[in-house]
């Protein structure tokens, strides 16, 4: 049984991250590890992906918002501050819906890992949600979860298409 955050919650956490940027790193990826938020509408079977610009790392693929978690005094910063963060500065906003305690994790190279909260929305309000994109993308669209048709998928985000049950 799933367990959620409701809207509520996850509008109230900071609207900024707090911490230092690591930067990239040996493995080649940016930061130790990182976190974003895919935007699901299951009545619908549908996701909401983004299609990073030629200013961002994998230019051209379709992902979701997301980033590098922040080191802080007291380690890595919270993935679901992180997420939540990231999504506002590159979406300016998030839907109202509920996010899945339980994030799915993608193990990339060396010791990097890429948190995925999943973010469930109604039929209404995938409607209703546009996001206004900053220059890190160039588009968005909904589409098929189980056909996102002729777009090239981030490879994180082709695992948890592929491998996260919705």
């Amino acid at each position: 049984m799933n367990k959620y955050i409701p809207f509520e919650t996850y509008a109230s956490l900071p609207s900024q991250s707090r911490g230092k940027d690591s930067g990239m790193t040996l493995d080649g990826t940016w930061g130790r590890g990182a976190a974003g938020i895919l935007i699901v509408s299951p009545d619908l079977s549908e996701v909401l992906l983004l299609k990073r610009s030629w200013e961002s790392l994998d230019p051209f693929t379709w992902g979701i918002p997301g980033g590098a978690r922040k080191e802080t005094s007291q380690g890595m910063e919270d993935p679901l501050v992180t997420a939540v963060t990231e999504s506002v500065e590159e979406m300016r906003g998030l839907p109202r819906g509920r996010i899945r305690e339980v994030p799915y994790v993608f193990n990339g190279r060396g010791s990097f890992t890429y948190e995925t909260f999943i973010l469930e929305i109604d039929p209404e309000e995938r409607e209703l949600f546009v996001p206004r994109l900053n220059f890190e993308h160039t588009d968005s669209a909904w589409v098929r979860r189980d056909n996102p048709e002729h777009r090239i998928i981030h490879p994180g985000v082709k695992d948890v298409l592929a491998n996260y049950q919705f």
